[in-house]
């Protein structure tokens, strides 16, 4: 890539990996994808924001006024350097049975189609990961007027076994 950088993109898009197999089989990825790199982005500009608090708000909540179900993915035990939690959002149903197709056990789809960052198996083993989890956020107000968060587990567990 660093050879020809001006044709960055259009290697990118040849390559055979997951977004660029979502890509092009389901057009709404382009909107999920604006909309989820827009709302990272907003982070330089709101003064304060940090990348947890895309993950625990921004990004989830848009994604949803766009159509898109939400949820989060747990992981545990935690590498250093990466957030405990990431969201996912769930495919339609064609497009995750193509997916499974396509990419078999490399791959992990939860409950109603879910699938995310923390859902690639093969990510997730090499970085030592030995149970994953979903979970839905929730935000609460406490007794000064504080605003916090929390992860409520659900009834979506997901097990990831060497």
């Amino acid at each position: 890539m660093t050879e020809d950088p001006d044709n960055v993109w259009d290697r990118i898009k040849d390559l055979k990996g997951i977004d660029q197999f979502i890509t092009k089989n389901w057009d709404y990825w382009h909107l999920m994808k604006f909309v989820t790199g827009y709302e990272r982005w907003k982070l330089h500009e709101v003064r304060g924001m940090s990348e947890m608090d895309t993950i625990n708000y921004t990004i989830p909540q848009t994604l949803r006024a766009f159509g898109f179900p939400t949820q989060f993915v747990y992981i545990d035990p935690k590498p250093l350097g990466v957030a405990r939690y990431e969201w996912v959002v769930s495919l339609p149903d064609y497009i995750a049975e193509k997916l499974k197709s396509e990419f078999g056990d490399k791959i992990i789809i939860g409950q109603a189609n879910k699938f995310g960052l923390y859902l690639v198996k093969d990510g997730l083993l090499k970085d030592g990961i030995e149970k994953i989890f979903g979970f839905s956020g929730a935000a609460f107000i406490g007794k000064n007027g504080e605003i916090g968060s929390m992860l409520v587990p659900t009834f979506s567990f997901y097990y990831l076994r060497k």
